[in-house]
This record gives structure tokens, sequence and C-alpha cells, in this order.
């Protein structure tokens, strides 16, 4: 990717996650969250793991590997799926 320019390095992660069982509406709940950023050219940071340093985050100015943990998990890709999918589990199992 060394010869890929800003404006086509963009990158995007997204979890989905899945109900599936009995007293599930339908037989199956789905919910999808999502993060969108960009590939950096070089490597930011020290934090984290994996693809952490080289994606970046415009609207944090930074990439994943400069966040705190408490800041990756309120933009995660995981942390929105489930966090949509809180109220599905609130109403089936809130008996």
């Amino acid at each position: 990717m060394l010869d890929v320019p800003g404006w086509q390095r963009s990158a995007r992660f997204v979890a989905v996650i899945a109900l599936a069982g009995p007293g599930v509406p339908d037989g199956l709940v789905t919910s999808e969250g999502a993060i969108e950023g960009a590939i950096t050219h070089e490597p930011i940071g020290h934090d984290g793991f994996g693809y952490d340093p080289v994606f970046w985050i415009p609207r944090c100015a930074k990439t994943t590997a400069q966040m705190s943990a408490a800041e990756k998990d309120a933009i995660s890709h995981r942390g929105r799926a489930l966090r949509r999918m809180s109220g599905t589990f609130k109403v089936l199992f809130s008996s």
C-alpha cells in the first residue's frame, strides 16, 4: 500500500452480533456496529495490537493505538454492536 494515496486509504470495521433461539422474535435478531477510518502510511502509537497503529480515526484525530482503552471502547465496532443489542437482551431476559 506504499503507493496508495490518502484519499484511497479508507477503512471500515464492522461487527455483527446474532442472537438465535426459542423466544427470540422471528428466531433471529442481529445487531451491527461499524467504525470508519483510514489506513495511515506509517504506524502511529504504541498501545493496542494488530491494526491499531495504522487505523486512523479522523473525528478523533488519532489512531486507535493512541487511544486509551476507554476511548477505544466508546467508539469500537464491537461495542456499538453490543450496545445496540443490549435493548433486545433487556426485553428477552428481564423476567
